[in-house]
């Protein structure tokens, strides 16, 4: 096997190479869409490049899961640079088939030790000598090669699998935008262009008042049951509102019970960044004492307005323009829309049989998107773990039936240790010192590692 190579530090873009993004190490390959570009000729100390077969692990990382992630490059493009938070692995194929490497890389036997090497620092880091010491429950090569083969088309079927799951996830925005705008159909308000039927108005027309809350002091903490809570922007920002986005009221504050929040309050959040000022939610329900906050407002519908529809048509991709025009603010970080902005905004109003009809479609179609998205989410989380078993029972030798005649893994590594040799020249291990290496090593290691054992 060729020495570790830790690759080079980006500088930015310009005539060098391309050079690989830490997010192009993925769970089924090497993503070379995820560069960047080096700004140094090509004439010059040119960094260590990524070749066909190479296997390429994070060295350098803020995240614990992505720590010592490894990936094999295959189909590489062109030249493509290793990035300074890489290592560059290359093996020998006489001995470790680096198509059987990258799956026993992703086993739980190592994903243990790499985990133990990185430490417990915010900046977790793997060194080489960290990386050479790491074990590898390998067998002899052909059967690498079958145990590859197998997995390979096993994981493929997940990949595939996988993207329809992404690309279903990826189409719910525009399902639930679809829903939202079904509450504004026609043409355009602004140019008196509305819906047969409808009328054109403005939102004070179906809204009769507007309470605004109150800023209180309070901790940095959730409340305990009997305190007051005054809810955070983030508690309207998401579709849904969530009562738990909140923070205690000081012990010592004045609080008004009238601010209280109820089920079937409609909410919009007054301040919050371009993205989410204004958004509205229906309170389906919330825990008791808790109060608006001074980046809320309550709006309180006129008798005979249907409620889901009126925070389903604040929530349509036309209001939502109509408020982003109006908000004002010195940062883009923090914009805010005033209460006669929001109420002189025109809109189509429908009769109120109508507005019940188009409030219950959009919520039927907004409840299903979310449903969707939980199946979704489970699928793609069901598939993580079946990857995982999947890779696990290949490195313990259990995915590929064995041939006949052919010997148990743990006869071959039982015989394969008592038979093994002290190397020349080191003083034999001691029974407390072998006792202690065995310690070391997790329980699924000591029972999945049942081939031979190969060290970087």
């Amino acid at each position: 096997m060729e020495p570790l190579v830790n690759g080079q530090a980006s500088h930015g873009s310009a005539d060098g190479f391309p050079v690989l993004k830490l997010t192009a190490l993925t769970e089924a390959r090497v993503d070379f869409t995820q560069v960047s570009e080096d700004d140094r000729p090509r004439g010059w100390c040119a960094p260590p490049l990524a070749g066909e077969g190479d296997f390429l692990v994070a060295r350098s990382s803020g995240s614990g899961n992505r720590i010592g992630r490894g990936a094999l490059a295959r189909n590489v493009p062109g030249p493509v640079a290793v990035p300074g938070t890489m290592t560059r692995v290359r093996v020998s194929p006489e001995v470790l088939a680096p198509g059987f490497l990258e799956p026993v890389w992703a086993s739980a036997v190592v994903r243990h030790q790499l985990e133990k090497a990185a430490g417990s620092a915010s900046r977790k880091s793997l060194n080489h000598r960290s990386l050479e010491a790491i074990r590898l429950p390998v067998p002899p090569v052909e059967e690498q090669h079958r145990i590859a083969a197998v997995l390979r088309g096993h994981l493929d079927r997940l990949d595939r699998g996988g993207e329809v799951l992404r690309a279903a996830f990826a189409r719910l925005p525009a399902l639930r935008a679809a829903a939202r705008r079904a509450t504004t159909p026609g043409g355009d308000p602004l140019l008196g262009d509305v819906h047969p039927g409808w009328t054109l108005g403005k939102i004070s027309d179906v809204v009769c008042r507007i309470e605004a809350g109150t800023s209180l002091p309070n901790e940095d903490r959730p409340a305990r049951s009997g305190e007051w809570g005054v809810i955070k922007t983030s508690a309207m920002t998401r579709g849904v509102f969530r009562d738990t986005e909140h923070k205690a009221v000081r012990s010592d504050a004045t609080v008004n019970p009238g601010k209280a929040i109820k089920p079937n309050d409609v909410l919009v959040c007054r301040a919050n960044s371009r993205d989410y000022v204004g958004t509205a939610v229906l309170v389906a329900g919330c825990r008791p004492q808790l109060l608006l906050s001074d980046k809320s407002l309550r709006l309180e519908p006129k008798p005979g307005v249907d409620r889901r529809w009126l925070v389903h048509l604040l929530t349509s991709p036309y209001v939502r323009e109509q408020i982003a025009r109006r908000s004002r603010g010195c940062l883009g970080s923090m914009q805010n829309i005033t209460q006669r902005d929001l109420l002189e905004i025109p809109i189509p109003v429908p009769l109120p049989g109508e507005q019940e009809r188009l409030g219950r479609m959009a919520q039927n179609w907004i409840t299903g998107a979310d449903r969707l998205s939980e199946q979704i989410q489970t699928a793609t989380a069901r598939a993580a773990r079946l990857r995982q078993g999947l890779v696990d029972a290949a490195c313990a030798g259990r995915l590929v039936p064995q041939e006949p005649g052919e010997r148990a893994p743990t006869q071959a590594l039982l015989r394969l240790r008592t038979a093994e040799p002290a190397r020349s020249g080191s003083p034999a291990q001691s029974p407390r010192r072998r006792k202690k290496a065995r310690a070391a090593l997790s329980p699924a290691m000591t029972t999945s590692a049942v081939q031979l054992e190969f060290e970087l």
